[in-house]
């Protein structure tokens, strides 16, 4: 309650000086402003989301960033935030999350804290999502694409200078109320950039009107000091942190009391430094997140309570660096190597209701996972068309240290007795690609490819010992398991033609040995148990945006997206596909930039081809409406405001997950809704 009464303070001392400022600004002589060109506004949902964007559409997390603007991507849903992105029917390990170059992995066997839920969104400079394998340079295992995350950087300042940002808001849906502070500066040869961020929301409402518990608070705070050699050259220290608490998952047999992340990284990027090398760039980063779970609040909240009190303290630890060099070989070369080291761990403590201790379980046993990877990629212009191409080897190896006799038993069980277990496996994986690029006519271009990636076995696929809670599913991890290899053809056109301009790609995606889960046909305790294995499948599909500036100040937009999952070995739909989406909207930017207003529509498909051993099965179409705008007052003061759901739809994504307990009104035969009607504002002002 103090937080919140704190927050609403902060917004109202936040509009009682953005009066004053307005004041002050009226009594001073009028100025023309420059011109700001808004043509394009009509490019959304390409995969480009930058900070403007991010201000526009005020996300509670990345997840939920990336799933309102980027057109294919979709999320996960277990609570009020920490959304976990789908792209091309992929998710989890096989789209891989960088934040400023380097991996970031949560702690938690469930995906409670997916890497994107570590990051605020006010902090992020820009999110760039790249489709497919077409990226050898950052890093292994890219069979869906990657989200690149680029932080916040200081700047270079000749004379002394200093920036505060303060910002508030509230969304009405959650109760929600949220503020931050960023302040920027600095004096050659040093720059600075300072931020924190804190959100307190309660769980939100449905579209019939029912409170689920999906309560949160978190706070975000960053900080980065560069050393200018000069405006080419930098070394740079960056530390984010996060911290989580009374994080309430109805999807899930566990909340979470605590989640804590840490990320420091030094780096250096050095640009033109000879005729032959242009730039050179290395990064050094570690990670710690330190995550808790356990199922002390369901006994409050949830009908039946559990037969059992457990908690699980989970622990990742993740290190690693890169060195990439720029040549001017062909017309563009990138070589170098990168390494990261992923530790996890989590231990399954448990007690009866009469407080009698059981036997510990390491649902994650202790595993390290290694990769060192060397790549390179050149480019070469040939008039009109540009020719990519990329290439790298990574050297792997996955242990697990703590697998006893109880853990070996599961796998024994599940998996036959006597089996040879790898629990120190070595893997060479080779991955490659090739892209062209013809521009057909001044902002026309045609652009096709072949690309391979491969991904090893992640610890959970690979080690997991997960319990279920009542009526739920074990959950055994393979230590067999082989690498997943993709092949993914692309042919995309884009252009821009006066006023109107599009992005259309298709693909279609062959991966051998596709990790999935299945049911085993074994029990224990009466309870079904879910093994890990390797199939083929095969994914097709593309995306499609586009918009056209009908005058100065208005646009219209549209985007559309599908996919079609395959598992071929066993003839059945692949696991969380997406159904045939898409969005339609206007716009209305004023030619100053000053004030802006957006009507969107998302139209999605009802989806009947699942995987009964990981959907909930099948989900109906709907449609829904969001009405958002933007006012940027003199002094750089910004409003945005605005209504999602605006018609209170009751629905829930194909991807949502059914509840874990009997809860708000809800049984677990019932899967979670999204939220009704929001009315939100915000209040930004910049010095």
């Amino acid at each position: 309650m103090r937080s919140k009464f704190c927050m609403t303070v902060l917004l109202a001392l936040l509009i009682a000086l953005s009066q004053l400022v307005w004041a002050e600004e009226k009594e001073r002589v009028t100025t023309l402003e420059p011109i700001v060109v808004v043509g394009e506004k009509v490019e959304l949902f390409t995969g480009k989301v930058p900070e403007e964007r991010i201000d526009e559409l005020q996300p509670v997390d990345i997840g939920d960033l990336l799933k309102k603007d980027v057109e294919g991507l979709g999320a996960i849903r277990r609570t009020g935030l920490a959304f976990d992105p789908i792209l091309r029917g992929l998710t989890k390990d096989r789209l891989s999350v960088l934040v400023n170059g380097g991996f970031l992995y949560g702690a938690c066997a469930n995906r409670m804290d997916p890497p994107t839920f570590h990051i605020t969104p006010y902090g992020v400079a820009g999110v760039e999502v790249i489709r497919g394998p077409f990226d050898v340079t950052r890093g292994p295992g890219s069979l869906g694409g990657m989200i690149n995350i680029k932080m916040k950087e200081p700047k270079y300042y000749e004379k002394l200078e200093f920036h505060p940002e303060i910002r508030a808001g509230f969304d009405g849906v959650s109760n929600g109320m949220k503020g931050g502070l960023t302040i920027q500066g600095g004096k050659a040869p040093f720059g600075f950039n300072l931020s924190y961020d804190y959100k307190d929301y309660d769980g939100y409402k449905d579209g019939n009107g029912k409170r689920i518990t999906t309560d949160f608070r978190q706070s975000n705070f960053t900080a980065g000091i560069n050393y200018f050699i000069d405006k080419n050259k930098k070394i740079g220290f960056d530390y984010m942190g996060q911290r989580a608490k009374d994080v309430f998952y109805p999807t899930l047999a566990m909340d979470s009391p605590k989640d804590n992340m840490d990320m420091v990284a030094v780096n250096m990027d050095l640009k033109n430094l000879s005729n032959t090398l242009t730039r050179l760039e290395a990064r050094i980063y570690s990670s710690w997140v330190d995550h808790m779970m356990d199922n002390y609040s369901k006994f409050i909240y949830t009908n039946p309570t559990p037969t059992m009190k457990m908690e699980a303290p989970s622990e990742s630890r993740t290190y690693g660096g890169k060195i990439k060099a720029t040549l001017d070989f062909m017309d563009e070369t990138d070589i170098g190597v990168d390494y990261y080291n992923r530790w996890w761990d989590i231990i399954l403590k448990r007690r009866t209701l009469a407080g009698v201790r059981q036997a510990d379980i390491r649902a994650i046993p202790d595993t390290t996972i290694t990769d060192f990877g060397i790549f390179a990629q050149p480019k070469k212009k040939f008039g009109n068309f540009t020719l990519t191409a990329g290439a790298r080897a990574d050297l792997v190896n996955a242990e697990a240290k703590a697998v006893g006799a109880t853990e070996r038993g599961y796998f024994d069980t599940y998996y036959g007795t006597g089996t040879s277990l790898n629990l120190d496996k070595s893997e060479t994986n080779i991955g490659c690609f090739l892209r062209g690029n013809y521009n057909i006519i001044k902002g026309v271009d045609l652009y096709a490819g072949v690309g391979r990636g491969v991904r090893t076995a992640d610890p959970r696929e690979r080690f997991r010992v997960l319990l279920p809670i009542p009526g739920g599913k074990w959950d055994i991890g393979n230590p067999n398991l082989k690498p997943e290899a993709s092949l993914q053809y692309e042919l995309g056109n884009k252009g821009k033609i006066g006023k109107f301009n599009y992005n259309l790609s298709i693909f279609h995606n062959t991966i051998d040995n596709y990790i999935t889960q299945f049911d085993t046909g074994k029990t224990f305790s009466g309870q079904p148990v879910m093994g890990y294995k390797n199939v083929d499948a095969t994914l097709y599909g593309g995306e499609l945006s586009a918009g056209f500036l009908v005058t100065d100040k208005i646009s219209l937009l549209g985007s559309a997206s599908y996919t079609w999952g395959e598992n071929k070995t066993e003839n059945k739909s692949l696991p969380e596909i997406m159904p045939l989406q898409g969005r339609l909207g206007v716009r209305y930017d004023d030619i100053s930039g000053k004030l802006w207003a957006e009507l969107m529509g998302r139209f999605v498909a009802s989806q009947h081809r699942y995987d009964p051993v990981v959907d909930p099965g099948i989900t109906n179409g709907f449609s829904t409406f969001d009405l958002r705008l933007g006012w940027k007052l003199k002094g750089n003061i910004l409003i945005t405001a605005g209504v999602e759901n605006l018609l209170n739809r009751y629905y829930y994504e194909h991807t949502s997950k059914n509840f874990a307990f009997n809860q708000d009104g809800y049984k677990t035969t019932d899967r979670i809704p999204e939220p009704g009607r929001n009315v939100y504002m915000n209040l930004t002002m910049s010095f």
